[in-house]
């Protein structure tokens, strides 16, 4: 995701940012998407499938958005067989 190309991209109907985190501590810039999730009122859901314990300036990935989704399929490097995890601090969610 180019965060330039990002805010073109946004219209009203625009609802989440959907960031990706990738094996082997690959991050997004949170920082960045939190402003931009901000500016815009835009919620951000994290796709931290296949980065499980990776983080972004000291602070784990899944903890920054409104929420958070964790997959355990076979093909993910933690597995529970089929699986997936959605987690949010947001009561309202």
């Amino acid at each position: 995701m180019e965060l330039q190309d990002l805010e073109r991209k946004i219209t009203k109907n625009t609802k989440a940012i959907i960031p990706c985190s990738f094996l082997a501590g690959s991050s997004c810039n949170m920082e960045d998407l939190l402003k931009i999730s901000k500016k815009y009122n835009i919620k951000i859901i994290e796709d931290c499938s296949q980065a499980h314990g990776t983080k972004f300036k000291n602070k784990k990935v899944g903890s920054f958005g409104d929420a958070s989704c964790f997959s355990f399929y076979a093909t993910k490097h933690m597995t529970t067989g089929e699986a997936e995890i959605v987690c949010t601090n947001k009561r309202n969610l």
